[in-house]
């Protein structure tokens, strides 16, 4: 018998100060079996990072054609591309060249999933190297977040700056986001 997937819900209430975007929805985010919840959470972080009213999320995660989260404009094309995890050069070569817009959400390891990307990518040459962005979570924060997971929640993301503040039902955790491209981050690793 297959195993299905566990369904999330998120009360999310977004505070982007720099973008100025306040915006407060009910998700429902789908957990697959084999999805670690640091994925998970660093998936509704992405949205809310990114937030915008046509942004959704994949429709299935084993589905190579589709990115984690994606957004298409007025006229159907593909605008936005965001990747959360370590994807190969193959496929962020691939984002660039069908997407205005690709970020990569990193969030495993010492640094914070960098080092991960840098492995995923080595040797390849990638489309737009300069202008895909890397934003890295702080990795402590999403597993801290990960560990508490439960499938009714509420959540408020805080961003200014560099500044992440994550209130999950009562529970308070900050850190700093870091924003490169992925040339930067290569050239840095």
């Amino acid at each position: 018998m297959a195993l299905t997937a566990t369904i999330h819900r998120i009360e999310l209430e977004i505070s982007d100060i720099d973008r100025s975007v306040y915006h407060s929805e009910s998700l429902r985010v789908a957990q697959h079996p084999s999805e670690e919840p640091e994925r998970l959470v660093a998936r509704v972080l992405a949205y809310a990072l990114f937030w915008h009213e046509r942004l959704l999320f994949a429709r299935d995660l084993a589905d190579a054609e589709e990115p984690s989260l994606w957004r298409h404009d007025d006229q159907g094309v593909l605008a936005t591309w965001i990747e959360v995890g370590s994807p190969t050069g193959k496929r962020l070569h691939r984002a660039a060249k069908v997407a205005d817009e690709v970020v990569v959400v990193v969030y495993k390891g010492p640094d914070d999933g960098r080092t991960g990307l840098c492995r995923a990518v080595a040797g390849m040459k990638i489309h737009r190297a300069d202008a895909i962005i890397v934003l890295a979570l702080p990795a402590a924060v999403v597993a801290e977040v990960a560990n508490k997971l439960v499938r009714s929640s509420s959540w408020t993301i805080i961003r200014a700056g560099d500044s992440l503040q994550i209130i999950v039902d009562d529970a308070v955790y900050a850190g700093t986001v870091r924003v490169s491209t992925l040339a930067e981050t290569i050239a840095a690793g």
